[in-house]
């Protein structure tokens, strides 16, 4: 158990190294580029599996966002209001909480993906989730962030857009899944944005145009 705690620590250092840290940086400036046309400036807005919060902090700032970060241990290198939250039990929020929860790079992490879905939207209005298209590299680092940051949850429940759309379409919520490419041409990851719950009256807006978007 102490050698497990030790490499975790060694782990977790190197992955808030300065390099890795400006690569985190870049994917949240892209992130908050495709919530533009969908997140109310102001608005109260819960990061749902906030990991360092370098990502929350850069999408609180973007926006001006009554803001509260959640994880299941606390990893914060920036300062953003934290909540810890257990893996799978009802979220300590009042119902209605929140105008919308934020689910980066989590959903893929859980086995019972409807559920978190169920949790966020009783606390939140809409549910705004960022997800990599599946592949060997993305599949890779998914399992180093799990043994670091969640001491071994299971992971690899990624979907490709197809997939997305066939589960969400019998969850009896609204959604829209639109793949916005990469930040970078040389950044690793195509992802997704999928939007959940009351979504009437922004899916015709427009998410920004980006390498490797399909026309």
């Amino acid at each position: 158990m102490k050698s497990r705690t030790k490499t975790n620590g060694l782990l977790a250092c190197r992955l808030n190294s300065l390099r890795f840290r400006r690569l985190t940086e870049i994917r949240g400036q892209f992130i908050a580029d495709c919530l533009a046309s969908l997140i109310t400036p102001g608005s109260r807005v819960l990061d749902l599996g906030c990991g360092n919060g370098v990502v929350s902090a850069i999408i609180c700032d973007r926006f001006r966002l009554d803001f509260v970060g959640a994880d299941v241990r606390q990893a914060l290198v920036t300062d953003i209001p934290f909540t810890a939250v257990t893996p799978y039990g009802e979220l300590p929020f009042a119902p209605g909480s929140f105008d919308a929860v934020l689910l980066n790079d989590v959903l893929h992490h859980f086995p019972s993906q409807m559920d978190l879905i169920d949790r966020a939207l009783r606390v939140g209005r809409r549910v705004f989730a960022f997800e990599d298209k599946p592949s060997r590299t993305s599949g890779l680092l998914e399992r180093v962030i799990n043994f670091v940051h969640y001491g071994g949850l299971p992971g690899g429940y990624n979907r490709d857009a197809a997939g997305w759309r066939r589960f969400l379409a019998v969850s009896g919520y609204d959604f829209e899944v639109r793949e916005v490419g990469r930040p970078t041409a040389w950044y690793p990851f195509e992802h997704f944005v999928i939007v959940i719950g009351n979504v009437q009256g922004i899916l015709d807006r427009q998410l920004p145009e980006r390498q490797g978007r399909p026309g």
